[in-house]
């Protein structure tokens, strides 16, 4: 098990991409990296075609779109949950095409979550009808998925989250409230809808606590995922503290964890798995709905490559703005959610790597 420990750089050494350290008896070369933030979609709140819906969720809070992915060619798709549409856009922040969702279903879809896979396919997870829909690139519905798990009498399920899966599939993230405990996996589904396997399953009594009968490759439920490669997802977990976070590593088709230990010197109040970048990476965001979130690069080993400042959400009619959303696409640019009292809003963090000064220096005494 590896051990990573956050160390968050100042938001002025951020922003400038060069990191001073105190120091008169060597000057050294580094690779350090630059971001630069750019606006990419900036809309109105409303219901006309260029707007967001806006509504109240479960705490009270009010929130907009729920998910959005970006797809290799740099595109973003949002969830416009309260309009229940799907709105495309290019790298640009130009709108390509919008559709609705949902047509024919008994309730009004509320849109949780989104997938695309390399093929073009887009999975739509509509928590009010326990039910996965499929659209082709166009908008034209192909299928409705129906992912749902044997439930016994009194027991309820509700997807959590998608994420793309090998030969044109998908993985579901969900969720069973039973009336003795829960019951968290992640499953596999083929591009017919149908179970190629279960990735892990979770089961722990109404303490929260692993049930003695069943053995699993995590002990614990599981608050979100990422593929990596075809053949593997990280998942992410409650870490041993508050502090702390936990990362599995498993096969696509199920079997053994490798466990990953991220720990911090900062409560870490909320985390989410934002994807990985086409070399492997993946990118772990925490405190990302309250100040001072940050974004930690993670290789292959659940080693911290680095730590972005991710800067705090603006004020929206009193109080922080709810981040539903952050990413990260192939090239490892960042996207983030930044929503305000008049409009919705996602920034990209461009990282480019050069050369840089790094000044070290020791006093008198000795000590660094």
């Amino acid at each position: 098990m590896r051990v990573a420990t956050v160390r968050r750089p100042p938001m002025a050494a951020f922003l400038a991409g060069l990191t001073l350290v105190a120091t008169l008896s060597m000057v050294k070369v580094d690779r350090l990296t630059t971001f630069t933030a750019e606006t990419v979609i900036a809309a109105p709140w409303g219901s006309q075609a260029e707007a967001f819906g806006r509504g109240k969720g479960p705490d009270g809070r009010e929130f907009g779109p729920r998910s959005f992915v970006v797809d290799q060619d740099g595109h973003i798709l949002v969830a416009d949950t309260f309009n229940a549409r799907v709105k495309e856009y290019d790298g640009r922040g130009r709108l390509l095409r919008q559709f609705a969702v949902g047509e024919g279903l008994s309730r009004k879809p509320f849109i949780e979550d989104l997938a695309i896979t390399p093929a073009g396919h887009i999975y739509v997870a509509d928590s009010a009808n326990g039910v996965v829909l499929k659209y082709g690139r166009d908008g034209r519905h192909l299928a409705t998925l129906d992912p749902r798990p044997d439930l016994r009498r009194g027991d309820t399920w509700r997807i959590e989250a998608l994420a793309a899966g090998p030969a044109d599939g998908l993985y579901v993230l969900g969720l069973v409230l039973a009336v003795d405990g829960y019951v968290g996996s992640v499953r596999l589904f083929s591009a017919s809808g149908a179970l190629r396997a279960v990735t892990t399953e979770v089961s722990l009594d109404v303490t929260g606590e692993p049930r003695k009968n069943r053995a699993a490759a995590v002990d614990r439920l599981i608050s979100g995922f990422a593929p990596v490669e075809a053949s593997r997802l990280v998942l992410l977990a409650a870490g041993d503290t508050p502090f702390q976070r936990s990362l599995f590593v498993v096969s696509g088709n199920g079997g053994q964890a490798q466990r990953w230990l991220y720990e911090s010197a900062v409560y870490i109040e909320d985390a989410a798995l934002l994807g990985a970048d086409s070399a492997g990476a993946v990118y772990l965001g925490a405190n990302l709905t309250t100040t001072g979130g940050w974004v930690a690069k993670l290789d292959g080993d659940g080693r911290v490559l680095e730590s972005i400042e991710a800067g705090a959400p603006e004020a929206a009619r009193g109080g922080p703005a709810a981040l539903f959303g952050a990413r990260v696409d192939q090239r490892g640019d960042l996207f983030l959610v930044r929503s305000t009292a008049d409009r919705f809003t996602i920034v990209r963090l461009s990282s480019a790597r050069h050369l840089g000064f790094r000044l070290r220096w020791r006093g008198a005494s000795g000590r660094r």
